[in-house]
């Protein structure tokens, strides 16, 4: 399937629904995580014995594509006997934290280490002993956290390539940011987008052009010059044209259909799809108490939403390689 064009149009909307719309995306991701729990209990994970004692490494630097430092420290699992790190490989915990950044050499997070797991604990950028400038989870600070995933899984000794992210509250925040942008099994293969400013100093229009590992390409614009409002989504594929409308919910498809009223002309039908209408938002907040009441399973997974960001945020990233490729970024106001 070729998915050709989707076009959307920012419309002017009041403070009140400006603010309504990211407190629904939040709780909407709030149930995801909810309702992710009473899954993973199902698995189960039972905690192995103590088998060992721990060993702190501290002031480890690990230098960041842009050459910036973050500073962290490492337990690893020790021979109780000798003191020194058990030999064999071990699976990696991996924490971000913007406040007392510091484990000390006696260890504080022993109760994993003594089971088999190294510990890293790592200062996010601008933080504690780490370099670079604070920017409350920026995108590079996301793309600290890639780094730092594939430095635990190839660079850490002992470590067997398997990472884990631990953490609540910010250190929970952080998780779910350098998850999305893991590029793990990503279907995307290829991704061009260019920005520009028309109204004002920041992207007003862009277009981005996604290809798929399968084959399928997705053409997509954005913008805030429009002289009509668009909500639109269409799929070209062969024999069929699918148009859905957002904005007036509902769906239209031409299918060419075998024989036609003159040889050689196909037949042209059209089909219009029963659609159920219902207010965007209160759709979305309906999921979400369903999910935490009834552990209904969402609308939209968390494993959805992840793989969304995670291409919203490349979207990003290659508007700004474009711009700055171009000479636009100071026309357009990007960094």
């Amino acid at each position: 399937m070729r998915v050709n064009d989707v076009e959307w149009t920012v419309d002017s909307m009041s403070r009140k629904r400006r603010t309504l719309i990211p407190i629904a995306a939040a709780l909407a991701l709030v149930a995801t995580a909810t309702a992710a729990p009473s899954l993973a209990a199902k698995r189960g994970w039972t905690p192995g014995p103590e088998k060992y004692g721990d060993v702190v490494v501290q002031n480890v630097h690990i230098r960041m594509s842009d050459g910036v430092d973050l500073v962290g420290d490492v337990e690893y699992p020790a021979d109780k006997a000798t003191g020194n790190a058990a030999t064999g490989r071990f699976p990696v915990l991996l924490t971000q934290n913007p406040y007392v950044c510091e484990v000390p050499a006696s260890g504080s997070n022993t109760y994993y280490v003594d089971r088999g797991y190294i510990f890293a604990t790592v200062c996010v950028r601008g933080a504690g002993r780490s370099g670079g400038q604070f920017g409350f989870m920026s995108r590079r600070d996301q793309l600290d956290g890639v780094e730092l995933v594939n430095w635990a899984a190839h660079q850490i000794p002992g470590s067997n390539g398997v990472v884990g992210l631990t953490g609540c509250s910010y250190l929970g925040l952080t998780q779910i940011f350098t998850a999305g942008a893991l590029p793990a099994n990503s279907p995307v293969k290829e991704i061009r987008a260019v920005g520009l400013p028309i109204l004002s100093p920041k992207v007003d229009i862009a277009n981005v052009r996604v290809e798929f590992e399968s084959g399928c390409v997705a053409n997509f614009t954005a913008s805030r010059v429009s002289t009509e409002r668009v909500r639109k989504l269409r799929f070209f594929q062969p024999r069929q044209y699918v148009s859905i409308d957002y904005s007036r919910q509902d769906v239209v498809m031409f299918t060419v259909e075998p024989g036609g009223a003159s040889p050689g002309f196909p037949q042209i039908g059209m089909t219009k799809p029963s659609v159920v209408q219902e207010e965007p938002l209160r759709a979305e907040l309906r999921s979400f108490l369903d999910a935490v009441s009834k552990r209904a399973v969402p609308a939209v997974t968390l494993e959805d939403g992840r793989r969304a960001l995670a291409l919203a945020l490349e979207i990003v990233a290659e508007t700004q390689r474009h711009s700055t490729r171009a000479g636009l970024a100071q026309l357009a106001g990007l960094p």
